[in-house]
């Protein structure tokens, strides 16, 4: 059985009439949970938008969990697909309980969904539980904190129960308690037995936590470095290449 979860040939993308993504090939594997660190408009989000269908790009070829796009319905794979970005909290209604806000993943709607099937309601109370949401299910989602928030959110993201879990920059709004508790929350999911595999985009080292196996880094359009984890973090040129001053590598101190 192939375990290729993510595969990405040669791929350009335009964006306007700038080139974003140049040549890029990256491919992750079932088991990897993966960061990818950038400057921004080094092309991490337009990298996301190609994975999720949502940007063609102008040549190569793209397969995601065994579907070669142009072959496929894109609407399939979406919906194996969960995405936590800081715009998804802004969509949501402040009035929206929050069970609703988690319900609405069930057909990546925003607002109130249609009847939920039992095996929905299921879904709902068994993710609203892993991130610790069910003591606030009823209450309106704009009166929440947002770490709570961001709970709930994850929660929606996992409703269907995704292979592959796209977290866009989710936590740069937070505190750092709020931070460490997301942290945490990603660690417990990392090992769910059938859980999903995840891809965090972030610029910030402080967000590699010990969880992920695999780094991939983007430099204007390309790819710079990529592989294990270990190998990036201790990579002679990373500081280089993401324009951070030698003296702040300490960062990368992983948090348990």
């Amino acid at each position: 059985m192939n375990d290729t979860l993510v595969s990405l040939t040669n791929i350009s993308a335009v964006k306007g009439t700038k080139l974003v993504l140049k040549d890029l090939s990256w491919s992750t594997k079932k088991g990897e949970h993966w960061f990818i660190l950038g400057n921004n408009g080094s092309g991490k989000s337009t990298l996301l938008e190609i994975v999720l269908g949502y940007h063609w790009p102008q040549s190569g070829e793209v397969s995601v969990l065994n579907q070669r796009f142009g072959q496929c319905l894109l609407a399939d794979v979406r919906m194996k697909i969960g995405f936590v970005a800081p715009w998804v909290i802004k969509r949501n209604r402040s009035s929206l309980c929050v069970y609703n806000v988690i319900a609405s993943g069930l057909d990546a709607s925003i607002g109130i969904p249609d009847k939920v099937s039992n095996d929905g309601e299921r879904r709902i109370r068994k993710q609203s539980k892993f991130f610790a949401c069910d003591a606030f299910l009823r209450t309106e989602f704009g009166v929440l904190s947002s770490g709570e928030q961001m709970r709930a959110i994850l929660a929606r993201a996992m409703v269907n129960e995704p292979e592959i879990l796209i977290l866009d920059e989710p936590f740069a709004h937070l505190d750092m308690h709020s931070r460490v508790q997301m942290y945490q929350l990603l660690a417990r999911l990392a090992v769910v037995k059938s859980g999903p595999q995840i891809l965090l985009v972030t610029h910030y080292l402080q967000d590699v936590v010990k969880m992920f196996t695999h780094g991939l880094v983007l430099k204007n359009g390309r790819v710079v470095l990529s592989g294990p984890k270990n190998f990036v973090l201790n990579s002679p040129v990373l500081a280089e290449k993401l324009d951070i001053p030698k003296s702040h590598m300490r960062m990368l101190e992983v948090i348990e």
